[in-house]
């Protein structure tokens, strides 16, 4: 009688824990929806959800200068200029060790990760493919000097951040 308990017991134990990874990968496809707090520098944005849950979200597809760089803080103000405290939705697809995701921003229909990038004050990251569009808006930035690309020869943030 007892082995028998225990064999239902495993099963229970399996189909709950069946359900929870199902709720869990659920979960982890639904957009975020929220508020921007906090513009960290040009790539890295806090957002605040309705339940008050804080994210850290790195933009997906484009390196920002960091802050200390040549146009670090003026990608960080233009991007601040764009989404500090509007409501966004972050479409995401990866979540790091330190909980940080990395998505694409988007506002009122608008990806705001590519508009870094045709502004110019981000690269298009190369780990990160997400199209010849991408490589375009990068390289008509480059040539008509914007943002970054108005130094003579900006350093690429991965460059400087191994520096």
């Amino acid at each position: 009688m007892i082995r028998g308990d225990l064999h239902n017991v495993l099963q229970d134990l399996t189909l709950a824990c069946l359900c929870l990874c199902l709720s869990l990968s659920a979960l982890a496809y639904a957009d975020i929806t929220g508020t921007v707090v906090e513009v960290d520098d040009g790539d890295t944005v806090q957002i605040k959800n309705a339940d008050s849950i804080v994210y850290t979200v790195q933009l997906r597809c484009a390196d920002a200068p960091e802050l200390g760089q040549d146009a670090g803080e003026a990608s960080a103000a233009y991007l601040a200029r764009l989404i500090a405290n509007k409501s966004v939705t972050v479409a995401w697809e990866v979540v790091n060790q330190s909980g940080q995701v990395s998505g694409t921003i988007m506002l009122r229909g608008s990806d705001i990760n590519f508009r870094m990038i045709r502004a110019g004050y981000a690269w298009h990251d190369a780990d990160d493919r997400c199209g010849p569009a991408w490589d375009t808006a990068q390289r008509r930035a480059q040539e008509s000097g914007r943002g970054l690309w108005s130094a003579p020869e900006p350093i690429p943030p991965w460059d400087y951040r191994s520096l």
